[in-house]
């Protein structure tokens, strides 16, 4: 076993060739033995060093983990993910689930980075990860505990290094990537070609987190390129039965639903649609917000659901609660559905955006998106490549490879080529 962080293309190489799969076969089977909160503070603070790094500052936060920017030894920066203790216990059951499951995808992705020599498997539209520290988890594997105390994980957390994507996120980036139809469908088809990358390193599993926050811009060149910094960990953990997820961007068989068979590979296609739809208008569908508002996922506490109830009150003459109780109607009828049955709840609840007593929602949105597409001087055919993306049923939107294509296919029919923005 190691004893040093895992570092480099050799490590990816041993760690494949070692049979990673065996080692999260045995965090699934053990019991975990790590300490609890005592008191200390747990989170580590800047201006101190993790091994070879010293963080800076802050850059964001989610459900399980922190993202710092950091530097290491020769002065460059870097942006290091750590994984946060849940429960005031430091490396439980969970925690090693999600370091376990974030760092097989980890490999797996750079692996594929490895196998890959074009430009064109949009692999440099990816994250480099740079450094996993596994000190904590050898421990634990060798049958000892991976931390004393809260100190001990303060000072040495499980934690990913990796590059510091430093343009912003591309929300951030909105007035250049709309500059011209050119910056626009060129972005967009990286975009789309990164989340393929990694969904196909994974073996076709669904990334379950694509959002703008996860798509940064790489700053420096002479056009934008979209970075994805993620791989999805989330959609492996659930709360209760629920997939983690982020809300805002989550797709109605995940949003409203407990862990489903319904959820394939559209599941980032919505996700998609929905960050595409932010990029043109600056903001989410209104229908995004009513299935908020309607969810019974844990993750939405009242607090969270409130602004988009407000949302709906401002944006629509009909109060939002009567909005509501017609989508509580056909999404939660009687008893929750499984298997097929969420498939027929979710055609009813589209045939109801349509034609229903929620089309003034679907009508209110698609306004947005044509007012946004006009304005930016896009091509038409952008609003419908949004419009198939956000379907509410599942098995209506287009798998990634068709959705390639068609932005392809507008790009050869506006005489546009995107250059290789590596």
């Amino acid at each position: 076993m190691r004893k040093e962080p895992i570092r480099g293309e050799q490590a990816v190489r041993d760690i494949i060739s070692e049979n990673y799969t065996g080692i999260i076969s045995l965090f699934k089977r053990r019991k975990t033995t790590s300490a609890k909160d005592t008191g200390s503070t747990t989170e580590p603070s800047p201006g101190m060093r993790l091994y070879a790094y010293e963080l800076i500052k802050l850059l964001g936060e989610g459900a399980y983990s922190r993202v710092w920017l950091g530097r290491n030894d020769k002065g460059d920066y870097v942006a290091i993910k750590v994984i946060k203790p849940i429960s005031g216990e430091f490396l439980s059951q969970r925690e090693l689930m999600i370091l376990s499951e974030e760092v097989r995808r980890a490999f797996e992705v750079s692996y594929a980075r490895l196998l890959s020599h074009s430009s064109s498997t949009f692999s440099h539209n990816v994250v480099k990860v740079l450094d996993i520290n596994m000190r904590p988890v050898l421990r634990y594997l060798s049958g000892g505990r991976p931390y004393e105390n809260a100190e001990e994980y303060r000072k040495d957390p499980p934690y990913l290094v990796m590059e510091y994507v430093s343009g912003g996120s591309i929300i951030d980036n909105r007035r250049i990537i709309l500059a011209s139809p050119k910056m626009f469908l060129c972005t967009v088809k990286q975009m789309v070609g990164a989340v393929k990358f990694v969904t196909e390193a994974l073996r076709e599993r669904v990334h379950g987190d694509v959002k703008p926050d996860n798509i940064l811009v790489r700053a420096g060149g002479r056009f934008p390129v979209p970075v994805l910094t993620d791989f999805g960990t989330s959609i492996n953990i659930t709360w209760d039965g629920w997939l983690f997820g982020t809300p805002e961007y989550m797709p109605p068989e995940g949003l409203l639903y407990p862990a489903s068979s319904a959820i394939t590979s559209s599941y980032d296609t919505y996700s998609l649609g929905l960050t595409i739809y932010e990029l043109l208008t600056g903001e989410i569908p209104s229908t995004q917000s009513l299935l908020i508002a309607v969810s019974r996922h844990p993750l939405l506490k009242s607090e969270r659901r409130s602004p988009h109830i407000t949302r709906l009150a401002r944006s629509f003459d009909e109060p939002p609660g009567q909005l509501i109780t017609a989508a509580e109607k056909v999404i939660y009828s009687e008893q929750l559905p499984q298997g097929d049955g969420i498939i027929h709840r979710l055609r009813a609840l589209e045939d109801e955006l349509n034609e229903g007593s929620l089309k003034q929602l679907r009508i209110h949105d698609l306004n947005v998106l044509e007012e946004a597409v006009s304005k930016a001087r896009q091509p038409e055919e952008t609003k419908d490549l949004v419009k198939e993306l956000i379907r509410i049923g599942p098995t209506q939107r287009p798998a990634l490879d068709v959705l390639l294509k068609y932005v392809d296919n507008i790009l050869l029919s506006y005489g546009i080529k995107c250059e290789n923005q590596e």
